[in-house]
């Protein structure tokens, strides 16, 4: 059994999420009984993954009318793991060409070893059935020895193989910078919560990010609606979701943690893909003529290697208990009622890290940083986390008041909300009283600013504190580590995607940090609202630095007497600007009209707000173009200029 249990704990750090999330329950097993069941969870959710692999495959056929396995028509109602099992034999013995078909065949073709295996555990789930929750010790060591739940799973395990080493991934976002198509990327592969990357790409694909894909050398297989990518509400998290039952209006779905949600929309699609419908394989590579699938197996290879040293268990006395007693309190809320948990920390891994004890050495990294003593969080920093400063205009030689901060997130953030409060007036603001999601201008940009610098940070960064200066006419926040979205990205109210995942979600879980990545947008918005200059974001690649600046001083805007003769509505320079560019070079996306016009991404937004507002530009699919009649107009302008 421990061989078996070792085999599974090298696949934590390689196998797709949902199928690492169950398997590191295995290695976690507090008793036989817990065992037993978290087997047996592992091998449903292995069939529900590899037939969402299998369906979405069939439909990428090369012959449209390949007969349609029979199996699919009973795929509706409430789904179980026998259902999932043989729409997957189906489609692996139906004699149509498809992507997945050699894969598929190896590991449930009939009377395969992968076949007998799954069905054994398919008949061990139906014997049990409800008894799982009523199991003695004795039964249970029985059901191990006897019906060897976690032999058959190792051996359905390695039949799926092939299929589980097609890369698992999604792009958040896709862009085109310098004339090549970049994508954030989430590469779901591993236990651990994924980090963005970036990929350039040869041609963008889909027509919506957020949609989970495999990538095969040939391309990339899309897979909703059979899993789906949405909101873990309560987990304060973006989660993958598995079929769970088809209704004629509506599919339901959910986590390896059981979680819920229903959709609509996906059941149009999902009715006509099980009926025969086709969906073809999308072509995407890299741009330097490589592909996705082959950028993971040397990825793997990487991980394989190292798995070993990347993962321990939670070091408990490295953490500060007084910071872990504050944040349980702050969970209890959102804890079920009874929950009586002794030792400070334990809501926090249960909430915080789903139960998990042993973690990647990123994840450990972390954790410590966030509940740390000082001492544990200086060894793994060597810098202080936050530089607090402020001056006035009559003190340009010396700072009035400087704090620095080595202690861990949570106390850093303490220090850094008081230390603005003082120096800003802000309503006596504290730490508990982050959670408060509205209130003036200096409040919001306060929250959202701080929360940003220290989910953001790149704390792997030597020397490079996170900077508040606080100035009379002007806030500068400074980190180390670029923005992982561009600037636009941050005002339009999308996700903002961190790279300190577990810091992220930590805020988030008791309402510091709002899940949408909305908060700039709601300072950039009540900025605008108040007739502030907007505030101002620098993010730079090449240093790796980040610099939000908020100015208190009114905005002075200068009315273009042209469009104020003509038509009657006051618009400043950079909007009449925004028009003459759009009246010159037609469809123009945020990013152009920026470069054009000269002016930051913040300050071109917020004038094609105005404009569209006022009816003068049109947008579409990310594009604007200015309104027809106003073209001649606007060249008038120009001669007139």
């Amino acid at each position: 059994m421990e061989a078996i249990i070792a085999d599974f704990r090298l696949l934590l750090v390689i196998a797709p999420q949902p199928i690492a999330l169950t398997l590191g329950r295995i290695c976690r097993h507090p008793d036989r009984k817990e065992l037993i069941e978290a087997a047996l969870k592992a091998g449903e959710v292995l069939a529900r993954y590899t037939a969402a692999l299998a369906v979405s495959s069939f439909c990428a056929r090369d012959d449209a009318a390949a007969k349609v396995p029979s199996e699919l028509n009973d795929f509706k109602g409430n789904l179980s793991f026998g259902h999932f099992l043989a729409v997957t034999k189906g489609i692996a013995r139906s004699p149509a060409t498809h992507p997945l078909k050699a894969s598929l065949e190896v590991a449930f073709g009939e009377a395969t070893d992968g076949e007998k295996a799954f069905d054994k555990l398919v008949g061990l789930r139906n014997d049990l059935g409800h008894a799982l929750s009523t199991l003695s010790e004795a039964r249970a060591e029985h059901v191990l020895e006897h019906d060897q739940p976690l032999e058959n799973l190792i051996v359905t395990v390695q039949a799926c193989q092939r299929l589980l080493d097609f890369p698992l991934f999604l792009l958040e976002d896709q862009r085109m910078v310098k004339k090549v198509v970049q994508g954030r990327r989430l590469l779901l592969m591993g236990e651990a919560e994924p980090t963005p990357d970036f990929v350039d790409l040869d041609s963008a694909l889909g027509e919506d990010n957020k949609q989970l894909y495999i990538a095969l050398r040939s391309g990339a297989l899309r897979l909703p609606p059979f899993l789906l990518w949405d909101i873990v509400e309560a987990r304060q998290i973006y989660g993958l979701y598995l079929l769970h039952s088809a209704e004629e209006k509506k599919l339901k779905y959910l986590t390896v943690h059981n979680d819920k949600i229903e959709r609509a929309k996906p059941a149009i699609e999902f009715k006509t893909l099980i009926n025969g419908g086709l969906r073809p394989l999308e072509a995407v590579g890299l741009k330097d003529g490589g592909d996705l699938f082959s950028e993971w197996l040397a990825t793997k290879r990487v991980r394989v290697a190292m798995a070993q040293p990347t993962i321990g268990p939670i070091p408990w006395g490295e953490l500060d208990e007084k910071t872990l007693v504050w944040y349980d309190a702050k969970l209890k809320g959102a804890g079920k009622p009874g929950d009586k948990e002794t030792r400070p920390g334990s809501l926090m891994v249960k909430m915080l890290l789903d139960g998990r004890t042993i973690l990647s050495n990123d994840e450990l990294r972390q954790l410590v940083l966030l509940f740390g003593k000082e001492k544990a969080v200086f060894a793994r920093v060597k810098r202080p986390l936050v530089d607090c400063r402020a001056r006035r205009q009559d003190s340009e030689d010396r700072w009035d008041e400087r704090k620095e901060s080595s202690a861990n997130v949570i106390e850093s953030l303490k220090l850094s909300v008081e230390f603005f409060s003082r120096h800003i007036a802000v309503g006596g603001a504290t730490l508990d009283g982050l959670q408060g999601t509205s209130g003036n201008a200096d409040y919001i940009a306060m929250r959202e600013a701080l929360v940003n610098l220290f989910i953001h940070q790149d704390y792997t960064h030597p020397g490079q504190a996170g900077q508040v200066e606080i100035r009379d006419d002007r806030t500068i926040f400074y980190n180390a580590g670029a923005s992982l979205v561009s600037p636009e990205g941050l005002l339009d109210g999308g996700k903002s995607t961190s790279r300190n995942a577990i810091i992220s979600r930590a805020l988030r879980l008791i309402g510091f940090a709002e899940l949408s990545g909305s908060g700039l947008y709601a300072v950039h918005k009540l900025w605008r609202k108040e007739r502030r200059v907007p505030p101002k974001i620098e993010s730079s690649t090449e240093a790796n630095t980040f610099t939000l600046t908020f100015e208190w001083l009114l905005s002075v805007e200068e009315v273009d007497e042209f469009w104020k003769e003509k038509l009657g509505v006051k618009l400043t320079r950079k909007q009449a600007d925004v028009i003459s560019r759009l009246a010159k070079d037609g469809t123009l996306s945020l990013e152009e009209i920026a470069v054009a016009s000269e002016q930051n991404a913040t300050d071109a937004k917020a004038a094609i707000e105005y404009l569209i507002l006022q009816g003068m530009v049109e947008e579409s699919r990310g594009k604007f173009t200015l309104r027809p009649d106003l073209i001649e107009l606007a060249a008038g302008r120009e001669t007139a200029g």
